[in-house]
C-alpha cells in the first residue's frame, strides 16, 4: 500500500472524453495496520457529486490499492472487484474497483444528487411559498380518513392517546364534491403502491389540524416498521442466520432510507410544535442533530418527491382540480402551474435522479432459482417487494392511536407512495391518470419535506453552505 499518492483525484465523463479535476480535499492515509499515516491534499470534493452524478457510467478515479474513500479518509489495501464505499453525513457513494476505478453505482448518484437537491431546497422560498399556500386549499387539504380502522399488524394492546390534542373531528358536512369524485376516482389495483381508505362521509382538514407535538408516543409503532417493514432489519437477521450479512442497497436502500427521511420529517413538526425556544431546541438535537444519518435520509426522501414531481410536471399542470368551487378550482390550478414552472424543478439532476432510481431497480429479479446441495428453492427478489412494503407501511399508520398522528401519517406515506409510483411506473400516470387524493397527498408530502428541510436549515442541522453541521 503506498502512502503516497498523485495530489489530484479526477473524474473521468465518458461522454465528454475528458478529464475534470475538481476543489481540495484533505486526506489521511492508513497503512494496512494502521500503525501509520500521512497526510495528503488531494483533488477536492465542492463540486464533485455534480461530477459523480453526470451521467450513469461515470467512474470516479482513484489509485489502486484503495478500498474505501471519504472525505478526510482513504483506507486500503484493495484488489480488482473489491467493494468501494464512501459516505459523508449519511450519504454514499458506492462501486467496484477495476484496475484502479471505481464503477459508480447509480443508488450513489441518487445519494449525492439528494444531498444537493435538498441544499437548494432550503433556500428555494418561492417554493416553500407555493406549497405552503396550496395545502390551504380544500383540493389539497381535505382526506376521508378511516379513523376506525383496527391495527392489523401490532398484537400488543394499543397506546391509547389521552391527550385533548389527539382528538380529531370531521368535517361537518361532508364536502359532497370531493367524496363524489374520490367515491367515482377509486379503483382496486391487485399490486397498488398503497391503497387509501374507501371514501365515506368522514373528512378531516389538514387545516383544522395541523401537524406538531401532540404529547402522542408513537415510538412502537416506529419499532414495528423498521423491525418488520424495511430491509436492514431483515439483513441482520440473514446475518444471525449464516454469519454473513450485506448492507442493503440500490432499491431496498431507496425503500428504508425514505421511511427514515419521513420519519426524521415527523421529529421535525414535532420540534417545531414544541411551546417554546428551549424545548424546540432540545428535542431537535435529541432527535435529529445527534442523527445525522436521519437529517441525510430527510434530505433523500425530500428529493424523491421532489423528482417525481418533477417527472410529472406536464400532466401535473393539465390535471383537474375542480372540488366544486370555480375559484377553489382555478386557485389550485393556478398554484400548481407556479410550481412545475420554478427553476428547481427544472433541474437537471433531478432527470439524473429519477434515472439512477430506475436503474437501481432494473437489476432486480423477479425470482432466483437458488441451489444447495441437493436442495433447490425460489428465492424471490424484485421491485414488487418496494410496493408490497409501501402498501404495508400505510396499513401501518392505522396503529397509530393519536388522531391527528394518523391523518398525517397517511396523507404523507400515500404521498410518498405515489412518488414511488410515478417514478418506477415512469409514464404510468398518463395512461391511467392519479386519483384526486393521490395528486394532493403527492404535493402534501413535498411540502411537509421540504418545510422539514428548511426547519433543519433554521435549526443549524445544515451549516450554510448546505452541508449536514458537524
Amino acid at each position: 500500500f503506498e502512502s503516497r499518492l498523485p495530489p489530484r483525484v479526477s473524474i473521468l465523463l465518458p461522454r465528454a472524453g475528458e478529464l475534470l479535476v475538481v476543489g481540495e480535499l484533505e486526506l489521511e492515509l492508513f497503512r494496512d495496520d494502521t500503525s501509520a499515516c500521512a497526510s495528503a491534499t488531494m483533488g477536492a470534493v465542492a463540486v464533485v457529486w455534480a461530477a459523480v452524478v453526470a451521467t450513469t457510467t461515470t467512474r470516479a478515479l482513484v489509485a489502486p490499492g484503495v478500498v474505501s474513500w471519504r472525505p478526510g479518509r482513504l483506507k486500503g489495501p484493495s484488489r480488482p472487484g473489491a467493494s468501494v464505499a464512501s459516505r459523508a453525513g449519511g450519504v454514499g457513494l458506492r462501486g467496484q474497483v477495476e484496475q484502479g476505478r471505481v464503477a459508480v453505482s447509480a443508488f450513489s448518484q441518487l445519494s449525492g444528487i439528494a444531498a444537493a437537491v435538498a441544499d437548494r431546497g432550503a433556500t428555494e422560498l418561492e417554493l416553500l411559498s407555493v406549497l405552503s399556500e396550496a395545502r390551504g386549499l380544500p383540493f389539497f387539504s381535505q382526506y376521508s380518513i378511516d379513523m376506525l380502522a383496527s391495527c392489523a399488524y401490532i398484537d400488543e394492546a394499543p397506546d391509547e392517546c389521552e391527550f385533548e390534542s389527539c382528538e380529531i373531528l370531521p368535517l361537518e358536512p361532508a364536502p359532497a364534491a370531493l367524496l363524489s369524485r374520490d367515491s367515482r376516482e377509486r379503483t382496486f389495483e391487485l399490486d397498488a403502491w398503497a391503497r387509501p381508505d374507501v371514501p365515506s362521509q368522514d373528512y378531516y382538514d389538514l387545516v383544522e389540524y395541523p401537524e406538531g407535538y401532540t404529547g402522542y408516543n408513537g415510538s412502537h409503532v416506529w419499532r414495528f416498521v423498521y423491525d418488520n417493514l424495511g430491509f436492514a432489519a431483515e439483513a441482520r437477521r440473514a446475518q444471525r442466520e449464516s454469519d454473513s450479512w450485506d448492507e442493503p442497497d440500490g432499491w431496498r436502500a431507496v425503500f428504508d432510507r425514505t421511511i427514515s427521511g419521513v420519519h426524521a420529517s415527523v421529529s421535525c413538526h414535532v420540534a417545531d410544535g414544541m411551546d417554546d425556544d428551549d424545548s424546540c431546541r432540545a428535542e431537535f438535537d435529541r432527535r435529529l442533530a445527534s442523527h445525522p444519518d436521519r437529517l441525510a435520509n430527510l434530505h433523500f426522501a425530500f428529493a424523491l418527491v421532489l423528482c417525481a414531481v418533477a417527472e410529472a410536471r406536464a400532466w401535473l399542470a393539465d390535471y383537474d382540480y375542480d372540488v366544486g368551487d370555480v375559484d377553489d378550482a382555478a386557485r389550485a390550478a393556478t398554484l400548481v402551474s407556479n410550481l412545475v414552472a420554478l427553476d428547481v424543478l427544472a433541474d437537471p439532476r433531478l432527470a439524473d435522479a429519477a434515472s439512477a432510481l430506475r436503474e437501481t431497480a432494473a437489476a432486480a429479479s423477479e425470482c432466483v432459482l437458488t441451489r444447495s446441495g441437493d436442495a433447490e428453492w425460489i428465492e424471490e427478489s424484485g421491485i414488487w417487494q418496494l410496493r408490497q412494503r409501501s402498501r404495508a407501511m400505510l396499513r401501518a399508520m392505522d396503529c397509530v392511536q393519536c388522531g391527528v398522528c394518523r391523518l398525517h401519517g397517511k396523507v404523507a406515506w400515500l404521498g410518498v407512495a405515489t412518488a414511488l409510483k410515478l417514478i418506477y411506473t415512469h409514464d404510468g400516470a398518463a395512461h391511467k391518470p392519479l386519483a384526486r387524493c393521490e395528486v394532493a397527498a403527492l404535493i402534501t408530502a413535498l411540502e411537509k419535506l421540504a418545510s422539514s428541510v428548511r426547519f433543519c436549515y433554521e435549526m443549524g442541522g445544515l451549516n450554510p453552505a448546505g452541508e449536514l453541521a458537524t
